[in-house]
């Protein structure tokens, strides 16, 4: 049962704006001023609105949104790796949702629940730091899967072995009872698959197989992996299918991992998997030349793979070295490390998935900012993304599970306690940088399909000849929409025009019509 106290201490004391500043709406995410993150979504005050101009193309992270442990943590890995906070920032929270795995869940209202796994691809050119970020920020579960391996090579292995020859002695005494044999030869099976170098105890890989990647995720508590590639150009070709036999690709693990829906897998040679709810973490980082191949690719732009992935630019430059190079605090590297290694025994190690409940405001304010994205898709500002944009509330709601845990120093604790609005607030401002770099990177993509709309729409209006109005009706019935034709007259005011007949003499409704210019 919840406490429902705990949630009184909010997570930080309001901050004063800058002087000047006044109340606006996050232009992204389309949710008004709120005290409580006033210096956060001001560092978005000069996002661009979809598809529009901007004065700041590359916006900072909203790092006042963090945990102060996890700001620390962002700001001294960027020190430490003369990179940008952009970078390490989403590396925190990449670190922060492997250790949760799925331990813990968040109710999103009626049967609806999210996990706090996330996936994030990042965008980096080549030797301006990424691997140093990752290696830094990542420090902690580097060494807890080398401390977890040296005991499984020297103790876990053998001990796997040694079951192995009891449970098949125990089915010579259980032949006559076929339950009983039953029951035996799954346990030897298991024992088996421990004892082999698939059954490592692994907490992530850096490159992996969909066979491989399935069995990781099976042995895991939870069902819970993750992915994490500082140089993915290799991986991304694994997902579209360099491995696979015939033209295959691999990236329905992917989905299946993010969004915990169950799948079966059975072939030759790696026998048959079964993931009831499987929970993967994947933060790959590649270079600029590799996300335009990837973004062109009907595999990752089509599927679906891509709108699960939080995108980001690291802006990261190649920055002069400083002449001392700075060495990362003590304290803050301590408190960073306990919290990972805590997180990763108490809760991703779990046998049990805990809910989390969020409080009536904040259930309300989920709910709120949901319709708000989903309005904005159907009034058609964001239909030509709306796979995208239907999923920042998803991931809005993801990031907040990982602010929560990371508000307590016991992680069971964060587990008896609601989830605040304040959080859910942080998280939007988070989630709203993340859908601005989103939108930003994919600005090319969704010029390229509006102008394939456009063309479209002009082979139609040709074929009624020149300068013939035609009734929107017509073409809402094979595929457009009102909102997607007001736009297109809208963004190319010299080809196509919309207008409106009024009512004629024998009255009825105004003809609503389009044409070619």
């Amino acid at each position: 049962m919840p406490n429902p106290n705990c949630f009184i201490s909010p997570d930080s004391p309001p901050v004063t704006p800058p002087a000047g500043k006044t109340p606006f709406h996050t232009p992204i995410l389309g949710r008004k001023y709120t005290p409580a993150a006033e210096e956060c979504s001001l560092l978005l005050a000069n996002a661009p609105e979809a598809g529009g101009e901007t004065a700041e193309l590359h916006p900072p992270f909203p790092l006042q949104a963090l945990p102060e442990f996890m700001r620390r943590m962002a700001e001294a890995g960027a020190m430490a790796s003369n990179s940008p906070v952009t970078l390490t920032a989403p590396l925190v929270l990449a670190a922060h949702s492997l250790a949760l795995g799925a331990g813990v869940e968040l109710s999103c209202g009626g049967v609806l629940r999210c996990r706090g796994n996330l996936h994030l691809l990042g965008i980096g050119e080549s030797g301006t730091g990424k691997s140093e970020a990752a290696r830094i920020i990542f420090a902690p579960l580097y060494e807890l899967q080398r401390e977890r391996l040296e005991a499984w090579d020297s103790k876990g292995r053998s001990e796997q072995k040694a079951r192995i020859v009891m449970l098949k002695n125990r089915e010579k005494e259980v032949q006559n009872d076929p339950l009983a044999l039953a029951s035996v030869i799954q346990a030897r099976e298991m024992a088996e698959l421990k004892a082999s170098d698939g059954g490592r105890p692994l907490l992530f890989a850096s490159n992996v197989t969909r066979e491989a990647l399935a069995s990781a995720l099976a042995m895991g508590p939870g069902q819970a992996f993750a992915v994490l590639n500082p140089d993915a150009r290799g991986l991304l070709g694994v997902i579209a299918g360099k491995y696979s036999s015939g033209k295959s690709s691999d990236e329905d693990i992917y989905l299946a991992g993010f969004s915990g829906d169950a799948m079966s897998s059975l072939r030759v040679g790696s026998g048959f998997v079964h993931l009831h709810s499987p929970c993967l973490t994947t933060c790959m980082l590649i270079q600029p030349d590799a996300f335009d191949s990837l973004r062109k690719k009907a595999i990752f732009a089509e599927s679906g793979w891509l709108q699960r992935n939080l995108v980001f630019d690291s802006h990261a430059e190649f920055d002069p070295l400083p002449a001392i190079p700075p060495v990362l605090p003590y304290d803050i590297a301590t408190a960073w490390k306990e919290h990972i290694r805590d997180l990763v025994e108490m809760v991703r190690d779990a046998r049990e998935t805990t809910l989390i409940e969020p409080t009536m405001l904040a259930s309300s304010m989920m709910l709120e900012r949901a319709n708000a994205v989903r309005a904005r898709i159907k009034s058609g500002e964001l239909r030509d993304m709306a796979s995208f944009a239907c999923r920042w509330a998803e991931q809005a709601n993801r990031i907040a599970l990982n602010l929560h845990a990371a508000r307590y120093p016991d992680p069971r604790e964060a587990a008896l306690c609601y989830v605040s609005d304040t959080t859910i607030e942080k998280a939007w401002t988070i989630a709203g940088w993340f859908a601005q770099e989103q939108v930003r990177l994919l600005s090319s993509m969704r010029e390229e399909k509006r102008h394939a709309r456009c063309e479209r729409l002009l082979t139609i209006l040709s074929r009624q000849g020149p300068s013939k109005l035609l009734p929107r009706w017509k073409l809402i019935k094979i595929g457009f929409t009102e909102e997607e034709l007001l736009l297109l007259a809208r963004l190319y005011p010299s080809r196509l025009l919309a207008g409106e007949l009024p009512n004629g003499p024998a009255g009825g409704r105004p003809l609503k019509w389009i044409r070619a210019l």
